[in-house]
């Protein structure tokens, strides 16, 4: 039942981390004042967020509202490998 849970699941991961990325404060007209990513850009970054950070990458998907691909994949990977291990690991 959870294997199935899981392959249910895989349509939703962009969604589920859109919302991970908006609950963290970036949002499409950027960094949300008081946020997560607030408080990380005013601690490790400032004004300069070099190209090709996960910042960077966070950023840009708030903006556009489409989760990053590496992020993606990774996830579905991961439920896929749990899916795995319940069908086939005893």
């Amino acid at each position: 039942m959870l294997a199935l849970a899981g392959i249910l699941l895989l349509p939703a991961v962009p969604s589920i981390i859109m919302g991970v990325v908006r609950l963290l404060g970036f949002g499409p007209l950027g960094v949300v004042a008081g946020s997560v990513a607030a408080a990380v850009q005013s601690a490790v970054y400032g004004a300069f967020i070099p190209a090709g950070s996960l910042f960077a990458a966070m950023q840009s998907a708030g903006a556009l509202g489409v989760a990053p691909l590496v992020l993606t994949v990774g996830a579905s990977l991961g439920i896929l490998g749990c899916v795995y291990l319940l069908l086939f690991k005893k």
